[in-house]
C-alpha cells in the first residue's frame, strides 16, 4: 500500500456536455455553484469527487495568445513540437498555484 497523504494529485479531463451545464454562467458564478454530485453526473466516482476539493477551469486563449504562442516556436526554430514546451512553461505557475 502506498501512503498518499502528503501526496498532490492534478488531473484533467474533457466533459463534452459541460458546456450546456456552464451557459449562462461565466466559470467564477459555475465554481460557485458546482456540487459533488454535479461532478458525479460527469462519471467521476464518489471517491475521487471527494480527494478532489479544488476545481477550476482553464480559459481559452484568444487568437493573438496562440499566434505568439507559435511565433515563438517558430523563432525557436522547434516547430510544432517546441509548443508543448512553451505551453508549459506559460501554465506552469496556474499548474502548481
Amino acid at each position: 500500500m502506498i501512503n498518499t497523504t502528503n501526496s498532490l494529485f492534478i488531473v484533467g479531463g474533457a466533459f463534452p456536455e459541460l458546456e450546456e451545464h456552464v451557459k449562462g454562467h461565466t466559470h467564477d458564478e459555475l465554481l460557485a455553484k458546482l456540487k459533488p454530485e454535479d461532478r458525479q453526473k460527469f462519471d467521476l466516482i464518489p471517491e475521487f469527487v471527494g480527494r478532489f476539493p479544488v476545481v477550476t477551469f482553464p480559459y481559452e486563449p484568444d487568437a493573438e495568445a496562440l499566434t505568439c504562442i507559435a511565433e515563438l516556436s517558430c523563432a525557436r526554430g522547434s516547430g510544432v513540437r517546441g509548443l508543448r514546451s512553451i505551453m508549459a512553461s506559460v501554465l506552469r505557475k496556474s499548474m502548481y498555484s
